[in-house]
């Protein structure tokens, strides 16, 4: 995870003192914590769900994709895995079965989502050819009855095939969050798992006014080992006299969740651990766009927000300037540091392109330049509206160009809001090809129309398909 600040990045970046890059990022860094963070489509390698709405109440997805990788050295496309998914009425994907090239065994996921359509189990197996059942890992999920979608319990666990049992793992973590006569959130802790206990490791604090009834402290605090090695709390932020564009009292995330939706800081002060004034935080909204300006230490530090559509495209960007000439003004030449994101989606709201530009530490003067970045091409049903394929490309630094990674192509589509969930718009759900193989390579007919469940090799235009029928 990179590391964002407000006041002390370009001193870690051009070399000032270590101590006050120290103490002073501590503070910037809670203030943009998340921003930039790339998509968790691009992170995870998520696959697009396609949703179609008409008249009548529906609801289309995939039942079927094909994953490719592509290889520079050959610069073609090659097969890497077939996924086969199933849905409930809402359109969760309650079953995702993944076979990859050259492989027999299906690793299957089996979901249950809650009323919210929020995921509160998940089991990840294998399955053999014969039939035979392997575990592999598994996720439990507990929610806030106020905050629908904040997971207060977590708890994942790999299958130890020596012990025939479950590992929990580290990724396993309790949130508390505790509210007071009047509904409000005065604190969230997080205790993670460790050495067969939960131990609080993050928390926030908040303090309301009696008469307004809406929060004027905003703490947040980590667990960090001091000199000695002793674990004790450390202020990341400290938050006081806290002026709101709007509040609902459901105050459960870091800073950088106080900047859009219910709750949105107009204005407070910082302070230190000590309690003391230590800087100025104030935030203009302009509908959902914003601008935060943060003063400290004689550095000023804004970070803006825009959206470019009403798709959800937007910007944000960060700068930090020193006033060298005590003149009270910042000018382009008193900028010390900056970097940006650009995200674009299309009329789809699926995303076109994640950008990540920074510092070019090559350059004489402060240079922004693309760091990190990828693209998508997305080919859409002319009829029905659905997403057909999309074709990632990742900026290659040394090159300086994008190049294509990956793409999935989408079929057998079925209108998953329909209680039979088989009616299908495309001739894709009744699989047709010239040759149709057994996985021991034996023909077995031209469609998999009237052949058992099972994996079968489908030959078509020139091309092999695994096709697992069900």
């Amino acid at each position: 995870m990179r590391k964002f600040t407000l006041f002390a990045l370009s001193a870690l970046i051009i070399g000032m003192g270590e101590a006050n890059a120290q103490t002073q990022s501590k503070t910037a860094e809670a203030l943009t914590k998340g921003l930039f963070n790339r998509p968790a489509a691009i992170q995870n390698k998520g696959k697009k769900q396609v949703v179609r709405t008409d008249a009548a109440p529906s609801l289309w997805l995939a039942t079927h994709d094909a994953e490719y990788d592509y290889n520079p050295d050959t610069q073609e496309w090659e097969f890497i895995a077939d996924y086969f998914t199933k849905y409930d009425t809402k359109g969760n994907a309650i079953q995702s079965d993944v076979v990859e090239a050259e492989s027999t065994d299906t690793t299957r996921r089996v979901t249950t989502f809650n009323e919210n359509n929020q995921p509160t189990y998940q089991l990840d197996t294998k399955v053999a050819e014969g039939g035979k059942v392997t575990n592999l890992t598994k996720r439990t999920q507990e929610y806030d009855n106020i905050v629908k979608n904040l997971i207060t319990k977590r708890t994942t666990a790999t299958w130890n095939e020596t012990t025939n049992d479950w590992d929990y793992n580290s990724n396993n973590y309790i949130r508390e969050v505790t509210r007071n006569a009047d509904g409000n959130v005065t604190s969230c802790v997080i205790s993670t798992l460790y050495e067969g206990k939960y131990d609080p490791s993050e928390k926030i604090t908040i303090e309301y006014d009696a008469n307004t009834k809406k929060a004027v402290n905003y703490r947040y605090d980590q667990l960090t080992a001091d000199e000695n090695g002793n674990f004790v709390w450390e202020l990341q932020i400290g938050l006081k006299n806290i002026v709101w564009e709007n509040t609902n009292g459901q105050i459960v995330g870091p800073v950088t969740d106080l900047y859009e939706g219910d709750n949105r800081i107009k204005s407070a002060t910082i302070y230190d651990e000590e309690g003391n004034d230590a800087g100025t935080l104030t935030i203009n909204y302009t509908e959902n766009d914003y601008t935060l300006t943060a003063v400290q230490d004689g550095t000023t530090a804004t970070t803006s927000k825009t959206y470019t559509d009403s798709y959800g495209s937007y910007e944000v960007t960060t700068a930090e300037y020193t006033d060298a000439n005590g003149d009270g003004e910042l000018t382009s030449d008193e900028k010390t540091y900056e970097e940006q994101v650009k995200e674009t989606y299309d009329e789809h709201k699926n995303i076109k392109s994640y950008e990540y530009y920074a510092p070019d530490e090559e350059a004489t003067t402060l240079t922004l330049t693309l760091m990190e970045g990828s693209k998508y091409e997305n080919i859409y049903d002319e009829t029905n509206g659905w997403l057909k394929q999309y074709t990632q490309s990742d900026y290659d630094m040394d090159e300086k160009s994008y190049t294509p990674f990956m793409k999935i192509v989408f079929d057998n589509f079925v209108d998953v809001a329909n209680p039979s969930g088989i009616t299908s718009k495309t001739t894709a759900s009744k699989v047709t090809a010239s040759e149709v193989y057994n996985i021991q390579g034996v023909k077995v007919g031209e469609t998999t129309d009237n052949l058992p469940a099972g994996l079968y090799i489908m030959k078509q235009n020139g091309k092999a398909t695994k096709v697992l029928k069900k």
